[in-house]
């Protein structure tokens, strides 16, 4: 899932599991979702790394040094690219005792600026991504396999998954009223 950090707006939605060739597609998914800059990643600790490479990325042949043989091409990040690895280190109880940042593609200083001019997000971290999850678990029981309405098919895990998304992005509780209404967002 991508989501926009100032308006939590979920961006992009995949379904799949956890391999290369499906971050792939969803990276270039969030690319053709987008005006196709490279903007700011952050994830936790997974191989992001050459999917955005995959799809961010050029190659580039080093120039011939006149010795031996002629050099590969390298597959080297746009220059916008910035990436972040959040690593969250827990303990046995699975409290949070530190966490740890890996600036895969920028540097702390580009990202620095970046955060300094954003109007809600102010620090590099993955709460906007784990919060729709939080909401995706609370309000979707088609995932979870002791329910009568559990998903058999994933052609049916994710269509739901599609609706919940699209309800979350177009509606929002109105926490001043008892009956918590949705009414609409205006963007």
């Amino acid at each position: 899932m991508s989501v926009l950090p100032d308006s939590s707006f979920i961006h992009t939605l995949h379904h799949g599991e956890r391999k290369l060739e499906e971050a792939t597609e969803f990276i270039g998914r969030i690319k053709s979702n987008s005006d196709w800059k490279a903007p700011i990643f952050t994830s936790d600790d997974w191989f992001y790394e050459k999917a955005f490479l995959a799809q961010y990325g050029f190659d580039h042949t080093p120039p011939y040094a006149g010795r031996v043989r002629y050099p590969h091409p390298k597959r080297l990040s746009l220059p916008g690219l910035k990436y972040v690895r959040v690593q969250k280190k827990r303990d046995e109880k699975g409290r949070l005792l530190k966490i740890q940042y890996s600036f895969v593609y920028g540097t702390s200083r580009e990202l620095e600026i970046i955060f300094e001019t954003a109007e809600r997000c102010k620090t590099i971290n993955t709460v906007y991504v784990e919060s729709r999850n939080g909401k995706f678990r609370k309000d979707d029981a088609r995932p979870i396999r002791p329910t009568l309405c559990h998903s058999k098919k994933s052609v049916f895990h994710d269509a739901q998954a599609n609706f919940t998304a699209q309800v979350m992005n177009y509606t929002q509780a109105n926490d001043g009223s008892k009956t918590h209404q949705p009414q609409c967002r205006s963007f």
